[in-house]
């Protein structure tokens, strides 16, 4: 067996070893009411600081799902290194003269994350603001004549 034969055969046992890590901790993340109610929680503070309109309430995270089939490493490189001498990809690694190794990958994802987003709108807000921006031109307009 040549060296490629072997890293490649290496690239393909951590690409399941990545792979089965992964679909656990998306298992144990998705299914977890705790990790559920925290990125719920993280969506929650970033909407939170959008600029909204007076006559739109706050938007609120009600629901969060995920698709059952978790993300994938895909295309997995194996770099190694010895003495300064990359073995593959021509990388630049960190030159502390020790023989490393390094894995390079792509991560594919299924689409299907469903967050579902409440607010309310209050249509009187709304003509409201535009009756007094009307009025605000118009005593603007008649002050500079």
């Amino acid at each position: 067996a040549t060296w490629v034969d072997v890293e490649d055969k290496f690239a393909n046992d951590a690409e399941t070893a990545l792979n089965l890590m992964l679909a656990r901790l998306y298992f144990d993340a998705t299914r977890s009411q705790k990790c559920r109610s925290v990125m719920r929680a993280k969506m929650q503070r970033k909407l939170s600081r959008l600029a909204m309109p007076d006559w739109l309430a706050p938007l609120r995270v009600v629901d969060l799902r995920f698709p059952r089939v978790p993300p994938r490493f895909t295309q997995v490189k194996v770099i190694h290194r010895v003495n300064g001498n990359d073995r593959k990809m021509g990388v630049d690694a960190f030159d502390d003269g020790e023989p490393t190794w390094r894995l390079g990958a792509w991560v594919e994802a299924e689409p299907g994350t469903v967050v579902t987003v409440e607010t309310s709108v209050d249509w009187r807000r709304s003509s409201k603001e535009k009756k007094e921006g009307s009025t605000r031109s118009d005593s603007s307009v008649k002050g500079t004549g």
